[in-house]
């Protein structure tokens, strides 16, 4: 087969794929219903509260104030910021115009749950309790309020813009999901749509793909990332 018949080939099989029924419909609504997904989980959850989000955004933030990669021993940027820096410097790059225009005198701090005035063991007595959750998670999480609680107001439009890009990073990951399936089995577009709503709708692809941190750069790639 010449060069030229292989190409054309290779072009209808693209075209293909790119004007089928499930590429133009399915995905679409997959993508849709994650972002529904994934911003209602990003507004409504706390700043904090997904796995160690306050050490990733808090190497993020050094990135958007310093313009530099921190020294792990030297500077405060958290314990997340041996990490590789791209998803980091992606997250400061958005994050920073969410803090222009902020007076870095006033330091405005965003009023605390009055909730979180009570002494911790106060409050978990209040929470059901699940066999599954530890005491010291609940400790955890009230650590990860107050800390939230104590930055400026600026900041945390900083935090939720960061929280917005995982989100549509989150949803490049189910494209490309869907585009290595197409690939591997160029027959089979219902297994890609499949993994497109498996992806979409995990349960904890929103707390893992909402909230800044690293390996949302490889979710596609490892689901245990």
């Amino acid at each position: 087969m010449s060069e030229q018949g292989a190409a054309s080939q290779e072009n209808a099989r693209g075209a293909g794929w790119r004007s089928s029924p499930w590429s133009r419909c399915f995905l679409p609504a997959c993508l849709g219903a994650w972002l529904a997904l994934g911003v209602a989980w990003a507004l409504i959850v706390p700043l904090g509260q997904a796995p160690d989000e306050p050490a990733h955004f808090r190497y993020a933030l050094f990135l958007a104030d310093s313009g530099r990669l921190p020294d792990y021993h030297a500077d405060s940027a958290g314990y997340e910021s041996y990490q590789a820096p791209l998803y980091y410097t992606l997250a400061a790059a958005v994050g920073k115009p969410a803090m222009l225009g902020a007076d870095p005198a006033s330091g405005a701090l965003a009023a605390p749950p009055a909730a979180l005035d009570a002494p911790d063991e106060e409050i978990i007595a209040r929470l059901p309790d699940y066999p599954t959750v530890r005491h010291d998670q609940h400790e955890l999480a009230l650590e990860a309020l107050r800390q939230a609680a104590s930055y400026p107001v600026a900041e945390r439009r900083a935090w939720l813009a960061m929280r917005l890009l995982t989100v549509a990073l989150g949803g490049l990951g189910i494209v490309l999901g869907w585009r290595i399936i197409i690939l591997v089995f160029p027959g089979r577009p219902w297994l890609a749509a499949t993994v497109a709503a498996i992806m979409a709708t995990h349960p904890m692809y929103a707390p893992r793909t909402s909230a800044p941190q690293w390996a949302t750069i490889l979710r596609p790639w490892s689901p245990s990332a």
